[in-house]
């Protein structure tokens, strides 16, 4: 290793020593870092047993991304192998159904080894967009194959824009790095460019599989106009009083992206006594109300029950999973970032991107108007079965 790539590890390996310093100043003033240090510190690591199979690690960094993930672990296993789920945030290891999960410690040269000597990891997958470079150096060194997997393209990795040659050379020498859509950096490794390939993105499997549950939700009537805003924000409540003011016989289900209380009841404090906390209630009692979902896992079975959808995250940092609703083939709203979602735009016309956010009560007028709805998805179960065999390949 070079003295410039020395350098670098060294003021990254520094920067990570520093991470829980500040999530612990941050516990006391944040609720979710606060949670977050209080699921990671009484978290005790699985003793895993005797190795039978191969074993491959899949690193998600929260539930999103491990739902990206689902139909990749699912052929894993049917494969013979023994898949362990690693997380990041808490959210991610609370609500996961999945078995053999657990948190991957902060990226330390001392975490890594012990965590490798622990795991012994024939493989490991990372989903989307995951760098983790001393667990990456540590894997090269001792000749344990990674891979990336749905590596999303809307944004170039920072150590790209950085020019940070130890990081690039690490993820370019990945096995594999299977990203969707067209990649917004080049690849520098000439001889490695075969090792990249797209795929279509997993979340449309996963949404697919959704819908076909076909889930029934008690507090929901399917006669009523409902309007559904999900993965919301505190930036996004101003359009969604917007929507409220104009349809006020309409019901308005609103699902905010991160439900501990403190959030919950921001939410409600500002969307006043229209609104009801579902928790609160019976079922019955809310069927024909407007409420505030607290709790994780139902907005994906909600979205059928919507006469317009509107998807938030785009004032915040990025519009969240489009994919969800756009299979139930209904209007969905977007603001703000929305990202890798624009070809989706240009795509479909029911997919309204609202700019500025305060035209939105008039493109709902339109948004409702549209009469039929038409969508042409391709799934990616062939790629992830591309994927798998890679994987198979570099463990011959």
């Amino acid at each position: 290793m070079s003295l410039l790539h020395k350098i670098q590890f060294f003021l990254y390996s520094s920067v990570i020593r520093l991470i829980p310093v500040f999530v612990f100043l941050g516990s006391f003033v944040t609720p979710t870092l606060k949670v977050f240090r209080k699921t990671r510190k009484n978290w005790k690591p699985i003793a895993p047993q005797s190795k039978t199979n191969r074993r491959v690690l899949v690193h998600a960094a929260s539930l999103g991304e491990y739902e990206i993930a689902i139909d990749l672990i699912t052929k894993l296993e049917h494969c013979g192998f023994e898949v362990f789920v690693s997380f990041f945030s808490h959210s991610g290891f609370l609500n996961a159904p999945c078995k053999n999960k657990l948190f991957l410690p902060y990226d330390t040269p001392t975490n890594v080894h012990a965590f490798l000597d622990t795991y012994k990891p024939d493989h490991v997958v990372f989903v989307a967009y995951e760098y983790w470079f001393n667990m990456m150096r540590l894997l090269h060194k001792r000749r344990i194959p990674y891979s990336y997997f749905a590596m999303r393209n809307d944004h170039i990795p920072w150590f790209y824009k950085m020019k940070l040659g130890a990081f690039i050379h690490l993820f370019e020498i990945a096995d594999q790095v299977a990203h969707v859509g067209k990649l917004p950096f080049q690849v520098q490794n000439h001889n490695r460019k075969t090792s990249f390939y797209p795929i279509q993105d997993p979340r449309i499997n996963r949404s697919l599989a959704n819908r076909a549950q076909n889930i029934n939700i008690d507090y929901m009537d399917g006669e009523l106009q409902t309007f559904i805003y999900g993965s919301v924000y505190v930036k996004d409540l101003p359009l969604i009083k917007s929507l409220v003011t104009k349809y006020g016989m309409t019901k308005h289900v609103v699902v905010p992206h991160e439900v501990n209380e403190s959030n919950i009841l921001r939410f409600k404090d500002q969307l006043g006594s229209a609104f009801k906390i579902l928790s609160n209630y019976e079922p019955i009692e809310v069927k024909h109300h407007n409420i505030i979902v607290d709790s994780i896992g139902q907005l994906k079975y909600l979205y059928k029950y919507a006469s317009l959808i509107y998807v938030g995250g785009g004032l915040n940092k990025g519009v969240h999973n489009v994919y969800e609703p756009l299979v139930y083939k209904k209007p969905i709203l977007i603001s703000g970032n929305i990202g890798p979602y624009q070809k989706l735009v240009n795509e479909y016309p029911h997919i309204f991107h609202v700019d500025p956010p305060k035209s939105i009560t008039d493109i709902s007028t339109q948004a409702l108007a549209i009469e039929k709805i038409d969508l042409n998805i391709a799934n990616a179960e062939k790629d992830i079965g591309i994927f798998v065999n890679k994987i198979i390949s570099s463990l011959v």
